[in-house]
């Protein structure tokens, strides 16, 4: 197994593939979630993803194995999509793999959803300048969201809305799986 993730983790041009989270792939998903530092998570994380019909998820597999997943919740009343974890296997990092995962819930901007936003930690400079390079912008900043950290929460729009966000449009839900 180290043998085929080292030499994964050498290709500067990895051949990804985006799908579903689903029934054939929860499994090797929820192992790289509990996988990454911090997070305490299991398959029971990921369940959510097989089972409402509000949220959902994406992984990223190269060569069989899962190298990335990202969850995020729609808030239909709200036209809002909550990012609720991303996670991108060390060997993978500044590969692209967290940018294709993003893109692809950005699709949800073309399917009358408004606003994308996660919160961001403070000083999660990585999971920042991750969202920021695919269009995300800081909007708010919620003091001790995180016990003693602050917060930032961070925003998505469609092309289309100039208005700005309105203060009570973000649920805050958190996104402390991410780089936490």
């Amino acid at each position: 197994m180290h043998a085929l993730t080292d030499r994964l983790a050498r290709t500067t041009d990895p051949s990804i593939t985006i799908s579903w989270i689903g029934p054939g792939n929860v499994l090797r998903a929820s192992r790289l979630a509990a996988s990454w530092p911090g997070h305490v998570g299991t398959v029971g994380d990921l369940w959510p993803c097989l089972a409402s019909v509000d949220t959902a998820g994406f992984v990223a597999e190269a060569e069989g194995w899962v190298v990335g997943l990202v969850v995020y919740r729609m808030q239909r009343p709200f036209s809002e999509v909550t990012l609720e974890n991303l996670v991108v296997a060390p060997q993978w990092q500044r590969q692209g793999v967290g940018t294709r995962l993003l893109e692809a819930v950005k699709a949800k901007l073309l399917q009358g959803y408004d606003c994308i936003s996660a919160v961001v930690p403070e000083t999660n400079t990585a999971a920042q300048l991750l969202l920021r390079s695919t269009g995300f912008k800081a909007t708010k900043v919620l003091r001790n969201h995180f016990g003693d950290e602050a917060g930032y929460v961070m925003e998505c729009r469609g092309e289309a809305e100039a208005l700005p966000a309105s203060p009570d449009s973000h649920l805050g839900v958190p996104f402390r799986k991410l780089f936490r």
